[in-house]
C-alpha cells in the first residue's frame, strides 16, 4: 500500500488504525515507527499517522464501512464500537490484552457468555450473537465510555 496519513480521532488506537487500514493490527509497530511515534501506547486525537503497512490492504475510502455484514451500518452504536474496537476486521487481536474479534471481547468475557474458543476465531455471525447476549445482559457498559460512542 502506498503510503497516506490519517488523523487520529478521540478513541483511536494505533492497533485500530492498523486493522482498518492495513488489514491487521499487528502493523501498529510499523505505523508508529513511520510516524516517528515513541510510544505506541500514546496516540492523540489531531495527531497525524503514516499509513505505511507491512501487510497489503487497500485502504477503505472515508467513509466506507469495512465490513460488509448486513447488521452494520455507518450509524448506530454497534457500528462506531466496530469502528473503535476493530476497524471492522473480524479477526482483529489485542496484543495487550489478547481481546478479539469485531467488538474485542477479552477471552474471558466470550466464555463467560458461553462461547468456546477465541472471539477472532469465530462467525461474524456468532460474535454478532455475542455481542447481543452482552447487550442484552449489561447493556453498552462494557465499551462506553471507553469508545466514545
Amino acid at each position: 500500500m502506498a503510503a497516506g496519513h490519517y488523523t487520529v480521532h478521540r478513541g483511536d488506537t494505533l492497533s485500530s488504525i492498523a486493522a482498518r487500514y492495513c488489514g491487521n493490527a499487528g502493523d501498529y509497530r510499523a505505523l508508529a515507527a513511520a510516524s516517528g511515534i515513541g510510544d505506541p501506547d500514546s496516540i492523540y486525537a489531531g495527531e497525524r499517522v503514516t499509513l505505511s503497512c507491512r501487510h497489503a490492504a487497500a485502504a477503505p475510502r472515508a467513509g466506507v464501512q469495512t465490513v460488509s455484514y448486513s447488521r452494520v451500518s455507518s450509524g448506530g452504536v454497534a457500528g462506531c464500537i466496530i469502528s473503535r474496537e476493530s476497524g471492522g476486521n473480524p479477526r482483529a487481536v489485542n496484543p495487550y490484552s489478547g481481546a478479539g474479534g469485531l467488538f474485542q471481547f477479552l477471552p474471558s468475557t466470550w466464555r463467560s457468555l458461553g462461547f468456546g474458543g477465541l472471539p477472532e476465531d469465530a462467525s461474524p455471525a456468532t460474535q454478532w450473537a455475542a455481542f447481543d447476549k452482552e447487550v442484552a445482559l449489561s447493556g453498552y457498559s462494557a465499551w462506553a465510555p471507553y469508545d466514545g460512542c
